[in-house]
């Protein structure tokens, strides 16, 4: 009887301690992502300061910019950081999603700008990445009187989740979408407007 009742009390705390742990390494992946987009968003910002441009993201998992890819993995050697530093909770390298306007690219004439895209730039072609928050709204708005556009994203998705990266960024020729999931898929997307770099750039 003894032995039948320490049994049941194990199953009773197996069933409730093993939920706990999990949620408990879910907090702490997802902190450590937060983190990491933390340390990336900087050095975005540090490199907008010394490049009057945002880098290209490297496709691939590559280290390195390359560029005329909107979407891709962080650069981390070309931001200057360590892999670790550019990687989730899981291990992965985070996904960034760059708005091309803003790297310095002309869309569809496929040359260079002589001038700083962050001071000079023409809104309508500015406003071609857009972030869709979780209620269906634009992060943004994308109305004539606000002046304020989308610059880049940072994308984190858990391994085996029901979401991939095309479910979440969709392109359209041009046009880049991305789609913020529920929270309780587990895949965090942070993004960072054109004058919150501009801002974060002044204040250093």
């Amino acid at each position: 009887m003894e032995v039948v009742i320490a049994l049941c009390v194990m199953g009773v705390l197996t069933a409730t301690i093993v939920p706990l742990s999990q949620t408990i390494i879910a907090y702490s992946r997802a902190a450590q992502t937060r983190k990491s987009f933390d340390y990336v968003m900087r050095s975005l910002t540090v490199y907008v300061a010394l490049n009057d441009r945002l880098p290209w993201p490297g496709p691939g998992g590559l280290e390195d910019e390359e560029s005329q890819q909107p979407v891709g993995h962080v650069p981390y050697k070309t931001l200057a950081l360590e892999q670790q530093i550019a990687q989730d909770g899981h291990k992965n390298t985070l996904m960034y999603v760059v708005n091309p306007v803003l790297t310095g690219w002309i869309p569809n004439i496929h040359t260079y700008r002589t001038s700083n895209p962050f001071l000079e730039i023409e809104m309508d072609t500015a406003k071609n990445l857009r972030v869709i928050l979780a209620d269906g709204s634009d992060a943004i708005p994308l109305e004539e009187s606000c002046t304020d556009f989308c610059a880049a994203v940072l994308i984190s998705i858990p391994p085996k989740s029901e979401y991939s990266l095309n479910d979440v960024v969709q392109i359209n020729g041009d046009n880049i979408v991305v789609t913020t999931p529920p929270i309780s898929s587990g895949v965090i997307v942070r993004w960072i407007s054109r004058n919150n770099i501009v801002v974060l750039e002044r204040l250093r």
